[in-house]
């Protein structure tokens, strides 16, 4: 979509994906899946840790490995959803249960990422995802039990880029609708 001014390749892309006819029905449910066991793994994995130290410190301060990531968790994970919400609700069921038509696609993602509000949103979405990666590629192998001090380095340092490149991405989409797509579809 970034290379392709006027959506034929996106278009293109689109319709390949729905293509795939029931097969993509069966890849959406199976990530609403995946999506819901990682939160009820997060919620067991707050309620354990929790339960280990029922009464809460009198000052909190960063303490060890504790980094503004691993203690935003909750609120980077919220932010995440309801970008997934927005996404979903913007351009999976933008005219009702069905998809856009590929060839309107290119141009309602341009339209809505040019949109001063909704790229702003977008952006903190983009953000959310990079700092949610940022710890939580590392913490999943700690939760594993994959705990080494060479591995651990290895593992953060993967997952900051990870991160970093997800989230740079994400983010190109809604700068490049405030900056060059602005006014709606070019």
């Amino acid at each position: 979509l970034l290379a392709d001014q006027d959506g034929r390749k996106f278009a293109a892309f689109a319709a390949g994906i729905h293509d795939f006819g029931p097969f993509l029905y069966v890849a959406e449910l199976g990530l609403v899946a995946l999506f819901g066991c990682h939160i009820w793994i997060a919620v067991r994995l707050t309620l354990t840790n929790t339960a280990a130290r029922p009464v809460a410190y009198r000052v909190r301060k960063p303490v060890g490995e504790s980094s503004t990531a691993s203690r935003s968790m909750f609120i980077t994970g919220s932010i995440v959803l309801g970008f997934i919400i927005v996404h979903l609700i913007n351009f999976r069921f933008a005219k009702g249960l069905a998809a856009p038509p590929a060839e309107d696609l290119a141009a309602l993602v341009k339209a809505v990422l040019s949109e001063p509000l909704w790229a702003v949103i977008y952006l903190a979405g983009s953000i959310a995802v990079g700092v949610h990666l940022s710890h939580g590629f590392k913490s999943v192998f700690q939760s594993l039990g994959v705990h080494h001090l060479k591995l651990n380095l290895v593992f953060y340092r993967l997952g900051m880029a990870l991160a970093i490149v997800i989230a740079m991405g994400f983010a190109a989409f809604p700068l490049v609708g405030l900056l060059i797509w602005k006014g709606g579809a070019q």
